[in-house]
C-alpha cells in the first residue's frame, strides 16, 4: 500500500448509506459507501483500520457525551424556553 494518505474527494455519510465491504487480503480491506447512484470506497491496510476503528470509539463515545451533556442542559431550561 502507499506510505502517505491520498485524499481525492470529500464524502458526507449517513445512516441511509448502503454500506459494504471486501477483504482482499489479509492485510487489506475496500469499504463502499453508496448513496443514490454515488459511490465512495475506502481502502485501509489492516493497521489502518485497527487505528480508525479505536478513534472511531472514542469518537463516538464523545459524542455520545456530549449529546447527554445538550439533554440535560435542555431538560433544565423551563417548559415554555425547550418548547421553543
Amino acid at each position: 500500500m502507499h506510505e502517505e494518505l491520498v485524499v481525492s474527494s470529500w464524502v458526507g455519510i449517513r445512516a441511509s448509506c448502503e454500506m459494504n465491504y471486501s477483504i482482499n487480503t489479509c492485510e487489506d480491506v475496500d469499504f463502499m459507501i453508496s448513496g443514490g447512484n454515488r459511490t465512495f470506497e475506502f481502502a485501509y491496510t489492516v493497521d489502518a483500520l485497527r487505528k480508525f476503528v479505536e478513534l472511531s470509539g472514542v469518537a463516538l463515545a464523545e459524542m455520545d457525551a456530549l449529546r447527554e451533556l445538550e439533554e440535560a442542559e435542555l431538560g433544565a431550561q423551563p417548559a415554555a424556553v425547550a418548547a421553543s
